[in-house]
């Protein structure tokens, strides 16, 4: 078959890890703030919305933690949460739809649109930070966010080798250092 079209990472995850989780996934691609957040009313026809969710939910796991590269670390969380109980499908539902909310609050719609398109570096930096520490977040959120986007180890943390395990760890370290208290 030489003239179709490759599936991307997301779509074939989403073929063989087809289950309660999946569908979870599906359903916060729906989610009003969410849209807002990818400045996008239509969920993506490959999947890449969803591919950022999956993202948000493997690295703000407390009990997973990342390992390169990127897409294998992805595909490993959501094969080992194919069928999920559904407490667990409750609670991270509720971590993402507080992450959003949160995030469309204070940061507005857009946020990660830091030159074209969703920069999703920054994205999970700020969404992981924003959920693993709620109740710890600094009450100028929108000027902490400015600081961080301006901090020169960030900027360089989101535009090279931002899945390798260091880079990744120090964007994480410069955004909890920004926007918590």
């Amino acid at each position: 078959n030489t003239g179709g079209t490759f599936l991307t990472n997301q779509e074939v995850r989403n073929c063989v890890y087809n289950g309660s989780f999946n569908e979870l996934l599906h359903s916060l691609n729906q989610l009003g703030d969410w849209r807002q957040i990818l400045g996008k009313s239509k969920p993506d026809s490959r999947q890449k919305d969803i591919e950022l969710i999956l993202r948000f939910v493997s690295l703000s796991d407390p009990d997973w933690k990342y390992r390169k590269p990127m897409k294998d670390f992805m595909s490993r969380y959501m094969s080992s949460h194919k069928h999920t109980d559904d407490a667990l499908l409750s609670d991270i539902r509720e971590r993402f739809e507080g992450t959003c909310r949160t995030v469309i609050s204070n940061l507005g719609e857009r946020p990660f649109h830091l030159k074209r398109g969703i920069n999703s570096a920054a994205m999970d930096a700020v969404m992981v930070t924003i959920a693993k520490n709620a109740d710890n977040l600094k009450k100028d959120l929108r000027q902490a966010y400015k600081n961080l986007k301006n901090d020169e180890d960030f900027q360089e943390s989101i535009r090279n080798n931002t899945t390798l395990d260091r880079t990744l760890k120090s964007r994480m370290n410069r955004a909890a250092h920004h926007l918590c208290r």
